[in-house]
């Protein structure tokens, strides 16, 4: 007990310079407390349970204005923290001192022990991509939010682990992202055709959030656009992604070739070309194809203009098609029938009739007549 006032009392007569030597052999930590509190000019504010003993052996001086970061990191030992208000120091447990913190920087943080919270706003990482970073290099005493909505997230954490999580996302941010354009001239497929699958694959591959509108620094990044007219596909993105799409296109263009044979015409008697295909397109796909007895692809187009079919399939498959169009273009039964209207008007039917004539030569009497109208 004598040392420790010792050394509590050389430490005291030290601590009137720029830096003080400390050297505490199992001091209390309410006496270092009150050493601490005279030394900084800090009030503490204390709980009765903060209790136990701690070492200090400083070789060298230290600076004064290190002197609560050192002894924030010694009540840590004994499961407590510190938390800076605007006129005094409150000791409360670790497991509460995020809770606790009241103190929001807004640019300037320092290297201290203290807890703050601080804000941080990326302008192109989306927060949901810094979720993984922040909780790798926060405290064990911190903690941490993220506000979608506003793409923000909110950690209360020591000022010292604050500013080095706000540096090192301020880096990614400001890292540059190089880009750079290709061009497609496609031959034997639609540039826009091409473009929708290129889509399709490539976002299967991408956990995109704003990445689909924003390129990002150290994400991988690309936009496609086409002109129909010259039928060419352009492509802006990062190094990879670029490649990518060089790989694909190829396959994507290739040209669709169609075998001897393959490619049959029927032409319809009966049947109407345009409906004939619309019930052959409803049997060729799904379930219904395997049933048929379909052992490969079949297509089927309409010609309006000649009422015929022109079926692309395999031999053995056009022989199925060929019977089923068979069956549908038949004969339909027909009724004929033929009406002729009359239109009689009264003044017509009264001119309708029969003049006689007579004419006396003897004994035969002859007569005729003129039928009118």
């Amino acid at each position: 007990m004598l040392r420790t006032l010792l050394c509590f009392a050389l430490s005291t007569s030290l601590a009137f310079g720029a830096s003080l030597q400390l050297n505490f052999d199992s001091i209390d930590i309410r006496e270092f407390t009150k050493f601490v509190s005279q030394t900084t000019g800090k009030n503490f504010v204390v709980p009765s349970r903060l209790k136990g003993k701690i070492t200090i052996i400083s070789s060298k001086p230290i600076p004064k204005k290190e002197l609560l970061d050192l002894y924030i990191a010694a009540i840590e030992e004994l499961g407590y923290q510190a938390v800076e208000e605007k006129n005094y120091v409150k000791i409360v447990r670790r497991r509460d001192a995020p809770k606790e913190s009241s103190s929001v920087k807004n640019k300037k943080i320092g290297n201290g022990e203290t807890l703050s919270s601080y804000v941080i706003i990326p302008s192109y990482v989306p927060v949901a991509e810094l979720q993984g970073l922040v909780r790798n290099l926060i405290s064990p005493v911190g903690r941490f939010s993220i506000v979608r909505g506003v793409n923000a997230i909110v950690i209360t954490d020591k000022e010292k682990n604050l500013k080095k999580i706000a540096t090192i996302i301020s880096r990614i941010e400001n890292s540059p992202i190089k880009l750079r354009i290709e061009s497609f001239e496609l031959k034997n497929n639609s540039a826009d055709n091409v473009a929708r699958v290129l889509r399709e694959i490539l976002e299967k591959s991408f956990a995109f959030d704003i990445v689909k509108s924003i390129p990002i620094p150290g994400r991988e990044y690309y936009h496609l656009a086409f002109d129909k007219n010259t039928n060419i596909l352009f492509a802006v993105g990062t190094e990879k992604t670029l490649e990518k799409i060089k790989k694909l296109i190829p396959e994507l263009d290739k040209p669709y070739r169609v075998k001897d044979g393959n490619i049959h015409i029927i032409h319809l008697n009966y049947a109407f070309a345009e409906d004939t295909a619309k019930v052959l397109e409803k049997l060729l796909r799904g379930k219904l194809r395997k049933k048929v007895g379909l052992t490969g692809n079949v297509s089927v187009v309409a010609d309006k203009s000649s009422n015929s079919l022109v079926v692309l399939a395999s031999s053995k498959d056009f022989e199925i098609v060929k019977n089923v169009i068979s069956g549908i273009d038949i004969k339909r039964p027909q009724v004929f029938v033929e009406v002729q209207i009359v239109e009689m008007s009264m003044d017509k039917l009264s001119q309708l009739g029969v003049e006689w004539k007579l004419l006396n030569r003897g004994n035969l009497v002859p007569f005729a007549g003129n039928l009118y109208n």
